[in-house]
Formats: structure tokens, C-alpha cells, sequence
């Protein structure tokens, strides 16, 4: 028994290793490339839902003269503590210094991707 724990924690941690990514990592990402406004590189970070709301963030925004697209950029962003619990995790950030938001990580293969995301 004490042989599956052992190895079970050592899978944990070789898994890790391989992704090398926290998904802290990978939300800054994600909030970096969103701040660019490089939607491709932001994708490479999402899933599911996650993908689908990226999807119609960029629909829209590109529908949006240069002007209208400058107000919406965001010049300012930060992360303000996150959780994990097993396959999934949960990163709250600020943007522009007082609008919050928090993103939903799931592990997929030792890959965290974005799954969701809400603004407050």
C-alpha cells in the first residue's frame, strides 16, 4: 500500500515537472497575451468553455474600429492569489487596478488550460 502512495506522489511530481506550467503560469500568460491583445497566444491557454468565450471576446473586438479597441485594452493587470484542489484551480486577478476577475483552471494531461472566466 505504502508503495501506491509513494508512487502516486512521485507521478504527481513528474508531472509537473513535465508541464512545467503552475497555473499561475499559465493564467499570467493568458492576462499577458490578452494585454497584447494577442488572442492566438491567449488561446494556446484555453479550453472548453474557456476557448469559446475567447472565441467571442475576439469576434467582437474585432468587429471594433482601432479607436474603440484602445478603450477596451487592458494597460494593467495582476494576479491577487490563486487556489489549486487536485485537477483544478482558481486564479482571481485584477485589471486596470480596480475591476476583478478570476479565471477556472482544469489539468488536462498534466496541462492547465483556462475554463472559464468571470469579471467582476
Amino acid at each position: 500500500m505504502r508503495h501506491k502512495i509513494v508512487l502516486a506522489c512521485l507521478l504527481a511530481v513528474l508531472q509537473s515537472c513535465i508541464s512545467g506550467l503552475s497555473p499561475r503560469d499559465v493564467a499570467e500568460h493568458y492576462l499577458d497575451s490578452l494585454a497584447k491583445l494577442d488572442f492566438t497566444s491567449a488561446a494556446q491557454d484555453t479550453a472548453g468553455d474557456g476557448k469559446t468565450n475567447l472565441e467571442q471576446i475576439q469576434q467582437v473586438f474585432s468587429a471594433l474600429s482601432a479607436d474603440e479597441q484602445e478603450k477596451f485594452r487592458v494597460k494593467d493587470w495582476k494576479v491577487t492569489g490563486h487556489t489549486q484542489m487536485e485537477d483544478t484551480a482558481t486564479v482571481d486577478f485584477l485589471f486596470d487596478k480596480i475591476k476583478a476577475g478570476k479565471l477556472t483552471l482544469k489539468n488536462y494531461a498534466g496541462s492547465w488550460k483556462i475554463v472559464s472566466r468571470q469579471t467582476f
